[in-house]
């Protein structure tokens, strides 16, 4: 593989991506604090506001900041300690972060 097929599947990669994107950490540390439950929450969410074409919530690994877990991340913030009773600070970030686009 050369340079500018690794450019053509970063960019197909990079094209694909909704424009919010929320990262929720499910790394052991994150899942022990109920990382998957509050991963259920905004992504219920989501669904429920119809923000699923604009939206897109998935885990990702370690975001090393164990001790602060659950984390979530929307777009440059990253939210620490989160709880599925403190998504709604959450949604009202994606909405906000949509009507920037």
């Amino acid at each position: 593989m050369d340079l500018a097929e690794l450019t053509e599947i970063a960019r197909k990669e990079s094209d694909s991506h909704k424009p919010v994107q929320i990262r929720c950490c499910i790394a052991a540390a994150c899942l022990a604090t109920n990382s998957q439950a509050v991963k259920q929450s905004l992504e219920e969410a989501v669904t429920a506001e119809n923000l699923a074409e604009q939206v897109e919530v998935y885990g990702v690994g370690c975001m090393r900041l164990c001790c602060q877990g659950p984390l979530v991340q929307v777009e440059k913030t990253l939210n620490q300690k989160v709880q599925v009773r403190s998504t709604k600070k959450l949604h009202l970030m994606m909405h906000l972060q949509l009507l920037l686009l």
